[in-house]
């Protein structure tokens, strides 16, 4: 029996989550414009009374301050089973009552408590990331703490993780090499990888007129900088948020370094070559040709397999320009599409004094492959003077579309009721671990405008939509641990079979706007509640195993699946 489309299957399930009385969303609310802004208690967004998705984040422990927000990330620190959060806070401390970035361990039930876990005040000033990898192989997650952006000149740090030990994360940047490798600068985001395929997971550190560095993990604990040595130029004036992603489909990743410079285009594509002995090949002129033909420029990128054809394409947020799906064809060379697509946002011209007109700019970024039901991209608006209505866009197959895909505004599930915000980065991940995707989203202004600014509070509080769906209802979750390829199998693909469809996704490193999502899969299982996956491993072993519906599934590259019942609340 032929699969329902998503639009169709979307409807059922709303159906059924009125049913279930799913869709009612309870907890606090408060109007945005509810006691008028305040230093020290800025409006609250309110929390949608109906819909699929709710706002729930101040009984779920994450309002604890208002923020100026910048990226978020998922990983399981404490390896209790269960996604805690970072949450980037990137205060420039020009007041008394400054905040700082903030760690929320995750209890188990989706609700999170705010922890010091051992990072240094000094390593959180002007914070606008974490990424996370385990660099030591020792089986848990690391982080690296990328600070400054168009905040100000700060550090990069490394933390390596011993909370089974001590409940704390330990400052290693110093005996690893990363101190003297990034004095203070204005560093914007990192991005891990296993680039040469030796088992140790490498990362990419890109600043604001500094160049970039790709760091090689030397296996003993020191990294090293290896960007010459890969033949990596650096024409970037003020480098975003790298994105590594395997648009080829030879199993290692290759690299995509947006640039939000908008005069002369310093976006680059580099292919990954490392394997042939031929380092990292500038190719942005072969493959993505006229892409910025109307205007160059960047604000944040994000991979995904959009048209589900098992190679990865690149969404590109470009501020108030048209964005773009670079949509990847292997060897030769992506297409461009925009309004094709369904791209139909507001544009308008890069100057200072229209920014009232900006009200649909990209800015926050990122996008997944929601429940295994196809990639959802949300954008996060607004600019350092305005605040405006967050989007997002729902893919859907179209045959008749040259690019095979066409991407449909669908943000009333997931945003109605929040008003304008200065959205940065998001982050998903299935927080209960009932099968379905949740999303924290970091909000918040530009703290060089000071507290206030003549539109009001700048700092604003983070969102946590909890899905109300019944997508845990048809779904399996999946989870990778490498060997050859490294305990974190960064850019492992799964093929997922169910019903006589094919799905793709892959595990994935920080992309977007400084935020990184889970590497806990949502796995599609269709009506016959299976499926049959193949995975292609980065260090090109390739296993399958098989999943059933409503489960827990550990994958190891060695062939082993630890498989459970999934339970609600853990498990």
């Amino acid at each position: 029996m032929p699969r329902q489309s998503p639009s169709k299957h979307a409807a059922l399930s709303l159906l059924l989550a009125i049913a279930l009385g799913l869709g009612a969303c309870g907890g606090k609310s408060a109007s945005p414009g509810s006691g008028g802004p305040s230093a020290d208690d800025p409006p609250k967004f309110a929390a949608a009374k109906d819909g699929l998705y709710c706002n729930i984040a101040e009984e779920a422990g994450l309002q604890d301050q208002a923020f100026f927000g910048r990226g978020v990330s998922f990983s399981d620190v404490d390896l209790d089973g269960d996604d805690d959060v970072f949450v980037a806070n990137t205060d420039g401390r020009k007041t008394e009552n400054f905040g700082t970035s903030a760690f929320y361990l995750n209890d188990g039930a989706g609700r999170y408590e705010r922890k010091d876990v051992g990072f240094n005040v000094d390593d959180l000033y002007a914070t606008w990331g974490a990424s996370f990898a385990d660099y030591d192989n020792d089986g848990d997650p690391d982080a690296l703490i990328t600070n400054g952006g168009y905040t100000g000149q700060s550090n990069v740090a490394l933390y390596r993780n011993e909370m089974r030990k001590s409940g704390r994360f330990v400052d290693v940047s110093d005996p690893s090499g990363i101190s003297a490798a990034f004095p203070e600068r204005q560093y914007w985001a990192s991005a891990w990888d296993d680039y040469d395929g030796d088992g140790q997971v490498d990362f990419v550190v890109v600043s604001l007129g500094d160049p970039i560095k790709v760091m090689h993990n030397d296996g003993d604990g020191n990294f090293s900088d290896a960007t010459a040595a890969l033949g990596i130029a650096d024409p970037h004036v003020d480098a975003h948020n790298p994105v590594w992603f395997d648009y080829d489909g030879d199993s290692d990743r290759d690299l995509f370094i947006p640039d939000m410079e908008f005069v002369t285009n310093h976006s680059q594509l580099y292919e990954n070559r490392v394997r042939e002995g031929g380092g990292f090949a500038n190719v942005t002129a072969q493959k993505l040709g006229p892409a910025f033909a109307e205007a160059p420029g960047v604000f944040a990128a994000a991979a995904a397999d959009f048209n589900q054809d098992g190679l990865d394409d690149i969404f590109l947020g470009r501020w108030s320009l048209q964005d773009l799906v670079l949509v990847s064809h292997g060897k030769g060379p992506f297409s461009i599409h925009g309004k094709d697509i369904g791209l139909d946002k507001h544009t308008s011209p890069i100057t200072l004094d229209n920014r009232a007109d900006q009200n649909e700019n990209s800015m926050g970024l990122n996008a997944a492959n929601f429940d295994g039901n196809g990639v959802k991209v949300f954008m996060g608006t607004g600019n350092p003077e305005f605040a405006f209505e967050d989007i997002v866009w729902c893919s859907k197959p179209d045959p008749s579309n040259p690019a095979g895909f066409v991407l449909e505004r669908c943000s009333e599930p997931f945003v109605k009721g929040q008003g304008a915000t200065f959205g940065h980065g998001m982050a998903f991940s299935d927080t209960d671990r009932d099968g379905d995707t949740d999303i924290v989203w970091a909000h918040g202004g530009h703290p060089e405008r000071g507290e206030k600014q003549s539109t009001g509070e700048v700092r604003q509080w983070t969102s946590y939509f909890e899905s109300r769906t019944d997508a845990g209802l048809h779904t399996a979750s999946v989870f990778l641990v490498g060997d050859r390829s490294g305990t974190d199998a960064f850019g492992a693909r799964i093929k997922s079979t169910t019903d006589g469809v094919a799905h793709f996704d892959a595990v994935r490193t920080m992309h977007g706007f400084s935020s990184q999502n889970s590497k806990w899969l949502v796995i599609d299982t269709g009506k016959s509640g299976v499926a049959d996956l193949e995975v292609a491993w980065p260090s090109g072993n390739t296993t399958r195993a098989q999943v059933r519906v409503q489960t827990s599934n550990i994958l190891h590259e060695d062939g082993g699946v630890e498989s459970s019942p999934r339970n609600k609340w853990g498990g």
